[in-house]
Protein backbone atom coordinates (compact mmCIF):
# COMPACT_ATOMS: atom_id res chain seq x y z
CA UNK A 1 0.00 0.00 0.00
CA UNK A 2 1.60 3.54 -1.07
CA UNK A 3 1.69 6.05 1.75
CA UNK A 4 1.12 8.70 -1.14
CA UNK A 5 -2.48 7.74 -2.31
CA UNK A 6 -4.99 10.62 -1.17
CA UNK A 7 -5.61 12.60 -4.34
CA UNK A 8 -6.01 16.49 -4.06
CA UNK A 9 -9.18 18.18 -5.04
CA UNK A 10 -9.04 20.75 -7.60
CA UNK A 11 -10.22 23.49 -5.37
CA UNK A 12 -7.18 25.71 -4.22
CA UNK A 13 -6.10 26.56 -1.09
CA UNK A 14 -4.24 29.84 0.80
CA UNK A 15 -1.19 30.87 -1.19
CA UNK A 16 -2.21 28.74 -4.21
CA UNK A 17 -1.29 25.93 -1.94
CA UNK A 18 -4.24 23.11 -2.77
CA UNK A 19 -6.31 21.50 0.12
CA UNK A 20 -7.37 18.24 0.80
CA UNK A 21 -11.11 17.21 2.06
CA UNK A 22 -9.20 14.51 4.12
CA UNK A 23 -6.74 16.44 6.02
CA UNK A 24 -6.58 19.47 8.02
CA UNK A 25 -6.52 22.96 5.97
CA UNK A 26 -2.32 23.45 6.66
CA UNK A 27 -0.82 25.99 4.68
CA UNK A 28 2.12 23.66 2.87
CA UNK A 29 4.28 24.86 -0.27
CA UNK A 30 4.45 21.52 -2.55
CA UNK A 31 4.27 23.36 -6.39
CA UNK A 32 4.56 19.65 -7.90
CA UNK A 33 1.19 18.86 -5.78
CA UNK A 34 -1.60 19.01 -8.19
CA UNK A 35 0.88 17.83 -11.29
CA UNK A 36 1.74 14.83 -9.35
CA UNK A 37 -1.55 13.95 -8.65
CA UNK A 38 -0.70 13.93 -4.68
CA UNK A 39 -1.25 15.42 -1.63
CA UNK A 40 1.81 17.72 -0.40
CA UNK A 41 2.44 15.57 2.68
CA UNK A 42 2.52 12.49 0.42
CA UNK A 43 5.09 14.49 -1.67
CA UNK A 44 6.66 16.13 0.70
CA UNK A 45 7.38 12.56 2.52
CA UNK A 46 8.54 10.54 -0.72
CA UNK A 47 10.82 13.52 -1.25
CA UNK A 48 12.40 13.41 2.69
CA UNK A 49 12.79 9.54 2.84
CA UNK A 50 13.35 8.66 -0.62
CA UNK A 51 12.76 5.64 -2.12
CA UNK A 52 11.41 3.13 -1.92
CA UNK A 53 8.44 4.58 0.10
CA UNK A 54 5.84 1.71 0.66
CA UNK A 55 4.12 0.62 3.47
CA UNK A 56 1.50 -1.94 4.27
CA UNK A 57 -0.51 0.41 6.89
CA UNK A 58 -4.17 0.41 7.09
CA UNK A 59 -6.61 3.37 6.96
CA UNK A 60 -6.09 4.72 9.90
CA UNK A 61 -2.64 4.78 10.17
CA UNK A 62 -1.73 6.06 6.60
CA UNK A 63 -4.09 9.46 8.09
CA UNK A 64 -2.22 9.18 11.66
CA UNK A 65 0.85 9.51 9.44
CA UNK A 66 -0.53 12.70 7.04
CA UNK A 67 -1.57 14.01 9.94
CA UNK A 68 1.60 14.33 11.62
CA UNK A 69 3.53 15.07 8.96
CA UNK A 70 1.25 17.57 7.78
CA UNK A 71 2.27 19.40 11.22
CA UNK A 72 6.25 18.89 11.00
CA UNK A 73 6.12 20.53 7.84
CA UNK A 74 4.41 23.24 9.15
CA UNK A 75 6.09 23.59 12.11
CA UNK A 76 9.25 23.35 9.76
CA UNK A 77 7.84 26.03 6.86
CA UNK A 78 7.61 28.63 10.03
CA UNK A 79 11.12 27.25 11.39
CA UNK A 80 12.66 28.15 8.51
CA UNK A 81 11.34 32.02 8.14
CA UNK A 82 12.95 34.12 9.86
CA UNK A 83 10.33 36.15 11.04
CA UNK A 84 8.52 33.20 12.89
CA UNK A 85 11.59 31.52 14.58
CA UNK A 86 10.69 31.30 17.93
CA UNK A 87 11.13 28.87 20.72
CA UNK A 88 7.71 27.93 20.39
CA UNK A 89 7.83 26.65 16.72
CA UNK A 90 11.18 25.01 16.94
CA UNK A 91 9.05 23.22 19.90
CA UNK A 92 6.17 22.20 18.09
CA UNK A 93 9.06 21.19 15.38
CA UNK A 94 10.77 18.60 17.75
CA UNK A 95 7.27 18.05 19.49
CA UNK A 96 5.81 16.34 16.08
CA UNK A 97 9.26 14.94 15.07
CA UNK A 98 9.01 12.89 18.15
CA UNK A 99 5.47 12.12 17.41
CA UNK A 100 6.63 10.75 13.58
CA UNK A 101 9.44 8.56 14.99
CA UNK A 102 7.29 6.71 17.23
CA UNK A 103 4.16 6.06 14.90
CA UNK A 104 6.48 4.94 11.54
CA UNK A 105 6.72 1.96 14.36
CA UNK A 106 3.70 1.09 15.00
CA UNK A 107 1.62 -1.81 14.17
CA UNK A 108 -1.10 -1.32 11.21
CA UNK A 109 -4.15 -0.33 12.76
CA UNK A 110 -6.20 -1.92 10.99
CA UNK A 111 -4.92 -5.69 11.31
CA UNK A 112 -7.33 -7.80 12.23
CA UNK A 113 -7.59 -9.84 15.30
CA UNK A 114 -6.04 -13.09 15.46
CA UNK A 115 -8.58 -15.93 14.65
CA UNK A 116 -9.18 -17.90 17.91
CA UNK A 117 -8.36 -21.47 18.08
CA UNK A 118 -10.08 -23.88 20.34
CA UNK A 119 -7.42 -26.98 20.20
CA UNK A 120 -8.61 -29.98 21.93
CA UNK A 121 -6.45 -32.42 22.39
CA UNK A 122 -5.64 -35.98 24.16
CA UNK A 123 -6.34 -39.84 24.29
CA UNK A 124 -4.95 -43.06 22.99
CA UNK A 125 -2.08 -43.84 21.40
CA UNK A 126 -0.21 -40.50 20.50
CA UNK A 127 2.60 -37.72 22.27
CA UNK A 128 -0.15 -35.09 22.79
CA UNK A 129 2.04 -33.30 24.88
CA UNK A 130 4.10 -32.82 22.18
CA UNK A 131 2.46 -32.41 19.64
CA UNK A 132 -0.11 -29.38 21.04
CA UNK A 133 3.21 -27.73 21.21
CA UNK A 134 4.23 -28.39 17.92
CA UNK A 135 0.61 -27.42 16.78
CA UNK A 136 0.35 -23.94 18.68
CA UNK A 137 3.93 -23.27 17.72
CA UNK A 138 4.25 -24.35 14.23
CA UNK A 139 0.88 -22.46 13.20
CA UNK A 140 1.00 -19.29 15.13
CA UNK A 141 4.39 -18.66 13.16
CA UNK A 142 2.18 -19.18 9.82
CA UNK A 143 -0.94 -17.61 10.56
CA UNK A 144 -2.57 -14.80 12.56
CA UNK A 145 -3.98 -17.25 15.38
CA UNK A 146 -4.66 -17.34 19.07
CA UNK A 147 -4.83 -20.62 20.84
CA UNK A 148 -7.33 -22.05 23.76
CA UNK A 149 -6.10 -25.55 24.54
CA UNK A 150 -8.21 -28.60 26.23
CA UNK A 151 -5.99 -31.37 26.96
CA UNK A 152 -7.25 -34.06 28.41
CA UNK A 153 -6.50 -37.74 29.67
CA UNK A 154 -8.32 -40.62 30.82
CA UNK A 155 -7.69 -42.23 34.26
CA UNK A 156 -6.19 -44.64 32.47
CA UNK A 157 -3.73 -42.59 30.56
CA UNK A 158 -2.90 -43.91 27.20
CA UNK A 159 -4.64 -46.46 27.00
CA UNK A 160 -8.17 -44.74 27.94
CA UNK A 161 -10.18 -44.63 24.81
CA UNK A 162 -13.44 -43.94 26.50
CA UNK A 163 -12.37 -40.20 28.49
CA UNK A 164 -14.97 -38.09 28.02
CA UNK A 165 -13.04 -34.23 27.55
CA UNK A 166 -15.42 -32.20 29.90
CA UNK A 167 -16.19 -29.23 27.57
CA UNK A 168 -18.01 -31.60 25.69
CA UNK A 169 -20.68 -31.71 28.50
CA UNK A 170 -22.22 -28.83 28.07
CA UNK A 171 -24.03 -27.08 24.97
CA UNK A 172 -22.71 -24.24 22.96
CA UNK A 173 -18.81 -25.76 24.18
CA UNK A 174 -17.43 -23.90 21.48
CA UNK A 175 -19.05 -21.00 21.57
CA UNK A 176 -16.40 -17.53 21.23
CA UNK A 177 -14.08 -19.70 18.77
CA UNK A 178 -13.91 -18.36 15.39
CA UNK A 179 -12.57 -22.45 14.51
CA UNK A 180 -11.93 -25.63 16.71
CA UNK A 181 -8.63 -27.84 15.78
CA UNK A 182 -9.47 -31.24 16.57
CA UNK A 183 -6.68 -33.72 17.81
CA UNK A 184 -7.70 -36.62 19.94
CA UNK A 185 -8.30 -40.01 20.57
CA UNK A 186 -11.01 -41.56 22.30
CA UNK A 187 -12.14 -44.01 19.81
CA UNK A 188 -14.24 -46.67 22.68
CA UNK A 189 -17.17 -43.91 23.73
CA UNK A 190 -20.71 -45.26 22.48
CA UNK A 191 -23.02 -42.66 24.36
CA UNK A 192 -24.55 -41.14 20.73
CA UNK A 193 -26.00 -37.67 22.90
CA UNK A 194 -22.75 -36.77 23.64
CA UNK A 195 -21.03 -37.62 20.26
CA UNK A 196 -24.23 -35.87 18.88
CA UNK A 197 -23.01 -32.71 21.21
CA UNK A 198 -19.76 -32.48 20.11
CA UNK A 199 -20.53 -32.20 16.19
CA UNK A 200 -23.48 -30.22 16.46
CA UNK A 201 -21.26 -26.28 16.85
CA UNK A 202 -19.89 -27.59 13.60
CA UNK A 203 -23.49 -28.45 12.08
CA UNK A 204 -24.39 -24.53 13.05
CA UNK A 205 -21.10 -23.70 11.08
CA UNK A 206 -18.13 -23.75 13.45
CA UNK A 207 -15.24 -24.08 10.94
CA UNK A 208 -12.74 -27.47 12.26
CA UNK A 209 -9.84 -28.72 11.84
CA UNK A 210 -9.45 -32.94 11.72
CA UNK A 211 -6.19 -34.44 12.59
CA UNK A 212 -5.24 -37.85 12.76
CA UNK A 213 -6.48 -39.93 15.38
CA UNK A 214 -9.86 -37.22 15.42
CA UNK A 215 -11.24 -39.47 12.01
CA UNK A 216 -10.88 -42.77 14.66
CA UNK A 217 -12.69 -40.87 17.48
CA UNK A 218 -15.96 -41.39 18.59
CA UNK A 219 -16.15 -44.49 16.30
CA UNK A 220 -17.86 -47.23 18.58
CA UNK A 221 -21.39 -44.65 18.79
CA UNK A 222 -24.17 -45.80 16.33
CA UNK A 223 -24.84 -41.95 15.38
CA UNK A 224 -23.50 -40.69 11.92
CA UNK A 225 -22.65 -37.44 13.41
CA UNK A 226 -19.03 -37.19 13.96
CA UNK A 227 -18.29 -39.08 10.71
CA UNK A 228 -21.15 -36.56 8.99
CA UNK A 229 -18.31 -33.80 10.30
CA UNK A 230 -15.33 -35.47 8.93
CA UNK A 231 -17.17 -36.38 5.85
CA UNK A 232 -15.92 -40.13 6.01
CA UNK A 233 -16.19 -43.77 7.83
CA UNK A 234 -13.06 -44.91 8.79
CA UNK A 235 -12.55 -48.02 11.46
CA UNK A 236 -8.65 -48.95 11.35
CA UNK A 237 -5.50 -48.36 9.62
CA UNK A 238 -2.58 -50.03 8.14
CA UNK A 239 0.91 -50.52 10.04
CA UNK A 240 2.61 -48.22 10.74
CA UNK A 241 5.21 -47.47 7.66
CA UNK A 242 6.48 -44.52 4.89
CA UNK A 243 3.73 -43.51 3.03
CA UNK A 244 3.97 -41.88 -0.26
CA UNK A 245 1.35 -39.36 -0.33
CA UNK A 246 -0.21 -38.41 -4.18
CA UNK A 247 -1.32 -34.60 -4.65
CA UNK A 248 -4.54 -34.93 -6.44
CA UNK A 249 -6.06 -31.75 -6.50
CA UNK A 250 -2.83 -28.90 -6.95
CA UNK A 251 -5.16 -26.05 -8.19
CA UNK A 252 -7.29 -26.44 -4.90
CA UNK A 253 -5.69 -23.90 -2.31
CA UNK A 254 -4.96 -25.54 0.38
CA UNK A 255 -2.77 -27.71 -2.07
CA UNK A 256 -0.68 -25.24 -3.07
CA UNK A 257 3.01 -25.42 -2.25
CA UNK A 258 2.35 -28.80 -1.04
CA UNK A 259 4.68 -31.05 -3.13
CA UNK A 260 3.38 -33.65 -6.14
CA UNK A 261 4.75 -36.30 -4.06
CA UNK A 262 5.97 -36.47 -0.35
CA UNK A 263 7.19 -39.06 1.52
CA UNK A 264 5.46 -39.52 5.04
CA UNK A 265 8.04 -41.22 7.04
CA UNK A 266 6.29 -43.78 9.28
CA UNK A 267 3.36 -42.82 9.84
CA UNK A 268 -0.41 -44.83 9.53
CA UNK A 269 -2.73 -44.98 6.44
CA UNK A 270 -6.54 -45.14 7.56
CA UNK A 271 -8.76 -46.92 5.39
CA UNK A 272 -11.52 -44.97 4.34
CA UNK A 273 -14.94 -47.05 4.65
CA UNK A 274 -17.29 -44.26 3.23
CA UNK A 275 -17.11 -41.12 2.11
CA UNK A 276 -19.93 -39.20 2.19
CA UNK A 277 -21.71 -36.40 -0.31
CA UNK A 278 -19.77 -33.24 0.81
CA UNK A 279 -15.87 -34.57 0.91
CA UNK A 280 -13.57 -33.46 -1.93
CA UNK A 281 -10.51 -35.28 -1.58
CA UNK A 282 -6.85 -33.68 -1.89
CA UNK A 283 -4.24 -36.40 -1.49
CA UNK A 284 -4.36 -40.12 -1.70
CA UNK A 285 -1.80 -43.04 -1.21
CA UNK A 286 -2.06 -46.72 -1.56
CA UNK A 287 -2.94 -49.21 0.75
CA UNK A 288 -0.47 -52.29 0.99
CA UNK A 289 -3.16 -54.40 3.01
CA UNK A 290 -6.19 -53.19 0.45
CA UNK A 291 -4.33 -52.84 -2.86
CA UNK A 292 -6.19 -49.89 -3.47
CA UNK A 293 -5.74 -45.83 -2.86
CA UNK A 294 -7.20 -44.25 0.06
CA UNK A 295 -7.80 -40.38 0.63
CA UNK A 296 -5.47 -38.81 3.69
CA UNK A 297 -6.04 -35.03 2.81
CA UNK A 298 -9.32 -33.56 2.20
CA UNK A 299 -12.11 -30.91 2.78
CA UNK A 300 -15.65 -31.12 4.16
CA UNK A 301 -18.95 -29.53 4.84
CA UNK A 302 -21.12 -30.30 7.37
CA UNK A 303 -24.70 -28.35 7.49
CA UNK A 304 -22.76 -24.43 7.55
CA UNK A 305 -19.62 -25.59 8.68
CA UNK A 306 -16.62 -26.24 6.45
CA UNK A 307 -13.58 -28.81 7.56
CA UNK A 308 -10.03 -29.38 6.60
CA UNK A 309 -9.34 -33.03 7.74
CA UNK A 310 -5.99 -34.96 7.26
CA UNK A 311 -5.41 -38.84 9.15
CA UNK A 312 -1.75 -37.98 8.65
CA UNK A 313 0.08 -37.11 11.48
CA UNK A 314 0.48 -40.53 14.12
CA UNK A 315 4.30 -39.45 15.15
CA UNK A 316 5.77 -35.86 15.93
CA UNK A 317 7.93 -36.22 12.91
CA UNK A 318 5.57 -35.46 10.52
CA UNK A 319 3.15 -33.12 12.66
CA UNK A 320 6.87 -30.62 13.10
CA UNK A 321 7.38 -31.46 8.84
CA UNK A 322 7.32 -27.84 7.77
CA UNK A 323 5.12 -29.48 4.92
CA UNK A 324 2.87 -31.08 7.43
CA UNK A 325 2.68 -27.72 9.18
CA UNK A 326 2.01 -25.86 5.96
CA UNK A 327 -0.40 -27.63 4.60
CA UNK A 328 -2.27 -27.86 8.13
CA UNK A 329 -1.84 -24.10 8.12
CA UNK A 330 -3.61 -23.61 4.87
CA UNK A 331 -6.78 -26.17 5.84
CA UNK A 332 -7.09 -24.06 8.73
CA UNK A 333 -7.51 -20.71 7.59
CA UNK A 334 -9.30 -22.50 4.53
CA UNK A 335 -12.26 -23.47 6.61
CA UNK A 336 -12.18 -20.37 8.07
CA UNK A 337 -12.82 -18.24 4.85
CA UNK A 338 -9.45 -16.36 5.49
CA UNK A 339 -7.20 -18.04 2.54
CA UNK A 340 -6.66 -16.54 -0.45
CA UNK A 341 -6.80 -18.47 -4.10
CA UNK A 342 -3.13 -18.82 -4.49
CA UNK A 343 -2.81 -20.42 -1.10
CA UNK A 344 -1.90 -17.44 0.68
CA UNK A 345 -3.09 -15.89 4.03
CA UNK A 346 -5.79 -12.87 3.36
CA UNK A 347 -4.39 -9.36 4.23
CA UNK A 348 -3.69 -9.64 8.17
CA UNK A 349 -4.15 -13.31 8.45
CA UNK A 350 -0.34 -13.93 8.08
CA UNK A 351 1.33 -14.59 11.03
CA UNK A 352 2.00 -11.59 13.61
CA UNK A 353 4.89 -13.15 14.80
CA UNK A 354 7.94 -10.85 14.82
Amino acid sequence: MILGCLPWPAKSGAEGSPQSKTLPRLRLSCGDAKRLGVCAVCRRFRWVIGPPWTFDLGPSTRLLFHLIFAAMLEAYESFRNPTNHNTMTRSAFLAASALFSVAAFLPAADAPPPLKVLMVTGGCCHDYEMQKMILSEGLSARANVEFTIIHEEGPNGKKDKTHRISIYEKDGWADGYDIVLHNECFGGIEDNAFVERIAKPHEEGVPAVMLHCSAHSYRAASTDAWRLCLGQKSMSHEKNRDLVIENIAPDHPVMKGFPAKWNDKADELYKNEILFDRFVPLAKSFGEDTQKDHQVIWVNEVGKGKVFGTTLGHNNSTMEDPVFLDLVARGLLWACGKLGEDGKPLAGYESQQK
